[in-house]
């Protein structure tokens, strides 16, 4: 009887396709979806606009965070990092981040303002989170491509 044997090695495609994709997804896609929203924001809530009864902080910048835990990326916006500052009686001026009545409005305030919400002054939201998703679908796909296409994959796109 005559007998062969072939022993084939299959690369572990897959396992090497999702470790490059989590390191993309833990630095180079992570800075750039934080880097994203960071200049939306700077855009919509600028430093030092005023109107005749407020003034901007520019601080909605400063309050982008992220959480990265395996294939998860989340970024969101975290209103306790907005600095609040009580009405100040004395000059007859509202507080900093908080309602007419005295009360924390911080954790709050990101979600009207990309909501829109009604109140004193009703205003229609910015939308700022929809506007971010709608760039991370191209831009962060093509990170992810650029770094597969890196490793030696073969990527197409469209």
């Amino acid at each position: 009887m005559l007998e062969a044997r072939v022993n084939v090695e299959i690369p572990d495609y897959m396992g090497k396709v999702k470790s490059i994709s989590r390191k993309a997804l833990a630095t180079t896609i992570r800075e750039t979806a934080v880097n994203i929203m960071k200049n939306i924001l700077e855009y919509e809530f600028p430093a030092y606009v005023s109107t005749s009864s407020y003034i901007t902080t520019g601080e909605m910048v400063n309050t982008v965070m992220f959480r990265v835990s395996g294939d998860t990326l989340v970024i969101y916006i975290d209103g306790g990092a907005l600095s609040a500052m009580p009405y100040d009686a004395a000059n007859h001026e509202f507080g900093i981040h908080e309602g007419v009545s005295g009360q924390d409005f911080r954790h709050e305030l990101p979600g009207v303002l990309n909501d829109g919400g009604g109140g004193i002054v009703p205003h229609k939201g910015r939308k700022f989170m929809d506007t971010a998703f709608d760039q991370y679908q191209v831009i962060l796909i093509e990170l992810l491509a650029q770094e597969l296409a890196a490793a030696g994959f073969e990527v197409s796109t469209g």
